[in-house]
């Protein structure tokens, strides 16, 4: 969103400052509304207004100097660089690309897509980095993900280090501190931060879980902390909205996108002050945006650009009948009854969810909690149909009885399963994953909150859905744990069983659009912002 404004030409010019992209618009009645109500945030966000030969007036942007946007290192598949490793193991090429790029960053955001062993890369950086600077390393993750975290860094290290899980933090030179987000909280809002503050590294894993500035453990890890060099991790950096990067891009480039938060979201946001204050849920400017993140920060490859060999992953609906089940019925009218209601008052889920927050549809939820429940039964037929052509598969639930219920219900059809839910410890999580990746399970139950990311579940070729989560980054993220690196089939399939009009089938159809705007951010081809001149 441009204010009203038309772009009609966009080309790199030599100044006085370097070589910049000139974008030129036409204004038009809308622009000049925005302009005397907020000129001062729009000169700030870069415009300027001029008179042109024709003698109209047109709008401006300058976009950074042209020596800070390259991108071709962020789209790199190989690179020539020795990276140490341990005897037997060797980076893939676009790992070691990886690496490269995060070497000439002081921080870095590597957002490469799920299953492209984002944890190796930053462990591979680890090796690469000179002694000096790698005496105190902190590792903040999930508090599932330390035990994953602790068994990639004994396997991929390449130098004496001593690895700690909890307990004091005494920062020796040559020390690894493992900590997950809870812990890291505690630490600083405690005061027990000055033991912890001056690390040479802080690596934060799934880094999406500090995109709430307002959250408690946003605060604690990115003004608690102090680090010399900043690594962030996430396939998702975007679960929804271009703001969610914000509290990242203060620590990625502090003096650039980091520097002002209201410039940040009147060119990227598409925000709008309205009564109630800022708006910054919408999304403009992407392509720039995309290449600016990518010429000063972030390294992102997808799968189909850089590992050939993985297989395609293919999303289908699976429909249930609700009138197959008198529970499923009754559930399913009680959840379409309350949805149309909160649809003819807000016009969208998604305007509901703006203005109430998911507290303010407890009855929603209640429904979409029963509708699940309901389900089961259908499920868990449905699985039962599925092993005969699959020899394993997984399954993802949102609440934990739905979990349990179905784990009951295949233990009824003598199927093994093993279950990974949030109020099961981390250790019995991590044996619930060993148990199925070695073969003991034929069926793997977890809450996507608990298990739907960094773990690696490739024994199987199939993940079913019986819930869904309400946001399309979280879906796509547990759909990549049988997606990744390891995986030997042809093809995966993310199947969703839905009742068709049900909310459930209203997010999977959000999923699509919003992935759109996601990867006009994050996977857009930056280089066609410049014309031949």
């Amino acid at each position: 969103m441009d204010y009203g404004l038309q772009l009609t030409s966009e080309k790199v010019v030599n100044t006085k400052y370097g070589t910049r992209l000139l974008r030129v618009f036409d204004p038009t009645e809308d622009f000049w509304r925005a302009w005397k109500e907020r000129k001062d945030a729009l000169k700030r966000a870069g415009y300027s207004v001029e008179r042109a030969d024709d003698g109209r007036w047109r709008v401006l942007h300058w976009s950074e100097p042209r020596r800070a946007l390259d991108t071709s290192a962020s789209y790199a598949t190989d690179a020539d660089i020795y990276v140490p490793a341990p005897p037997g193991l060797e980076y893939m090429p676009f790992q070691r690309a990886g690496i490269a790029y995060a070497l000439q960053k002081r921080n870095v955001l590597i957002a490469d897509e799920p299953g492209l062993g984002k944890t190796v890369q930053a462990i591979g950086l680890l090796n690469a980095l000179p002694s000096e600077e790698r005496r105190r390393v902190l590792i903040v993750v999930p508090a599932y993900l330390r035990l994953n975290w602790l068994a990639e860094l004994q396997r991929w290290l390449a130098y004496e280090a001593m690895l700690r899980l909890n307990g004091d933090i005494t920062l020796p030179n040559n020390e690894i501190y493992i900590l997950s987000y809870e812990g890291a909280t505690k630490a600083v809002t405690q005061r027990t931060y000055q033991l912890i503050r001056d690390f040479d590294v802080i690596i934060c894993d799934e880094a999406h879980y500090l995109k709430n500035p307002k959250a408690q453990r946003t605060k604690a890890v990115l003004r608690g902390l102090e680090s010399g060099r900043w690594v962030f991790l996430t396939g998702t950096p975007i679960l929804n909205r271009p703001v969610e990067l914000w509290p990242l891009l203060q620590k990625l480039d502090p003096n650039g996108l980091g520097s002002s938060w209201r410039n940040y979201v009147v060119r990227y946001c598409a925000a709008t002050k309205t009564k109630w204050g800022w708006d910054v849920n919408g999304a403009s400017n992407t392509d720039e945006l995309n290449l600016l993140l990518r010429s000063k920060c972030m390294i992102r490859r997808l799968k189909a650009d850089v590992l050939k060999e993985l297989p395609a992953k293919i999303r289908r609906r699976i429909y249930l009948d609700p009138k197959d089940s008198r529970e499923l019925e009754a559930a399913f009218a009680r959840e379409r009854e309350i949805f149309q209601a909160l649809i003819a008052e807000f016009g969208s889920l998604e305007a509901a969810l703006k203005q109430r927050g998911l507290g303010g549809i407890e009855e929603l939820t209640k429904a979409r909690h029963a509708v699940a429940l309901a389900k089961v039964p259908q499920a868990c037929q449905y699985i039962l149909e599925a092993l005969e052509e699959s020899q394993q598969l997984v399954v993802f639930a949102w609440h934990r009885d739905v979990a349990y219920t179905l784990r009951d219900c295949l233990k009824d059809a003598q199927i093994s399963s093993v279950i990974a839910t949030g109020d099961m410890s981390t250790d019995d999580r991590h044996e619930a994953v060993k148990a199925f990746q070695s073969g003991l399970a034929r069926v793997f139950i977890g809450t996507i909150a608990a298990a739907g990311t960094g773990i690696t579940l490739t024994r199987a070729d199939r993940v079913i859905f019986i819930e869904e989560a309400w946001q399309p980054g979280v879906v796509v993220q547990a759909e990549d744990r049988i997606h990744r690196i390891g995986q030997e089939a042809d093809s995966v399939f993310a199947e969703h069983l839905i009742v068709q009009g049900s909310v459930d089938e209203y997010i999977i159809g959000q999923l699509d659009s919003k992935s759109q705007i996601i990867g006009s951010v994050l996977d857009a081809d930056s280089t066609k912002l410049f014309s031949d001149e």
